[in-house]
């Protein structure tokens, strides 16, 4: 009730798009910063400042490549994004003594690079919705409110929609809400004794949850499904992630070694090309997108999770 009280204050107040519209400088400046942080002379500047500022693709044939390969969301900064920063951050932090990383300020440094990337790339719907639902989560665990996931990420879905609410026509911040509840099926159908260990088959399973989810399901209503799109998301996805970010890195922090992030960048650029199926990929016709479809799944999902913990919860006190 408490929580029902506090959307309904956030909806009377002013809406968090008028300060981003007031703010709009600063974010602009930030993001232009951090694309001129990556050396004009490297051949995957455009695909660089995609990946790691959130700008849009220029490139034609850039785009093209990864439509119809299934992977342009790796070129549009999201949770995915979000939540790479966040383990890099948890990496580094258990490299320190216990008592540093504990340390209240190194959690304040956290929290100031997580909120200055969201800035940086943009403040865009995806990486909100994931801050919101790190700070729900962090809040959560302060006060013992005893939330599963599901409830985490409906809230924080909510509470960004009551500050935000040009957002409900978002299809990126769907997809990202919808990517995020198919994370929290997976510890419902694994063995109670699996759940909590970071184990190869957890993390198999959780990543073809959410292709599932996303392939299968969201894109019955806008794009037809494509095995090879669904393949390309399940094992080549993940793969170029963990490749794409060390060598945002290296270019921003080394540039004089651009020749050798543009030959890496030549052989995935050739390899993806061999995946081309010679038609153009299908655009976005958002005037013909059912947005309550959108919400019918959101609502269904949510209420499964619901079903599915409750009798978990159930059988494991039985």
């Amino acid at each position: 009730m408490i929580l029902i009280f506090i959307l309904l204050l956030l909806t009377s107040l002013n809406p968090l798009s008028t300060l981003l519209a007031e703010q709009a400088d600063l974010i602009f400046t930030m993001q232009n910063w951090c694309q001129a942080q990556i050396t004009e002379k490297s051949d995957s500047k455009i695909l660089m400042d995609s990946f790691l500022c959130g700008a849009r693709v220029q490139d034609i044939h850039l785009r093209e490549l990864f439509l119809q390969t299934g992977l342009i969301h790796l070129l549009v900064v999201s949770g995915g994004h979000f939540a790479f920063l966040i383990a890099s951050l948890d990496f580094f932090s258990k490299g320190l003594s216990p008592a540093y990383a504990e340390s209240k300020i190194l959690k304040l440094i956290n929290i100031i690079l997580l909120v200055a990337f969201s800035l940086m790339t943009g403040f865009q719907a995806p990486v909100v919705r994931a801050l919101m639902s790190l700070s729900l989560q962090t809040i959560n665990w302060k006060l013992r409110w005893n939330w599963d996931q599901s409830k985490i990420q409906l809230f924080s879905g909510l509470f960004i929609l009551a500050l935000i609410p040009d957002w409900i026509f978002s299809l990126s911040f769907y997809l990202s809400w919808l990517t995020s509840m198919g994370l929290c099926f997976v510890p419902l159908w694994l063995d109670g004794r699996m759940v909590h260990k970071k184990s190869w088959r957890n993390q198999i399973l959780k990543w073809l949850s959410t292709c599932l989810l996303i392939q299968c399901l969201v894109g019955l209503f806008f794009w037809q499904f494509s095995w090879m799109s669904f393949l390309m998301n399940l094992f080549v996805a993940p793969l170029l992630m963990l490749l794409l970010w060390p060598l945002a890195i290296v270019l921003v922090l080394f540039p004089f070694a651009y020749p050798a992030v543009d030959l890496i960048w030549n052989f995935i650029f050739r390899f993806l090309n061999f995946f081309l199926v010679g038609r153009p990929a299908p655009e976005i016709d958002f005037s013909q997108i059912h947005w309550g479809y959108l919400w019918a799944l959101i609502i269904f999902f949510h209420a499964c999770l619901e079903i599915m913990t409750r009798k978990r919860f159930q059988n494991h006190y039985v």
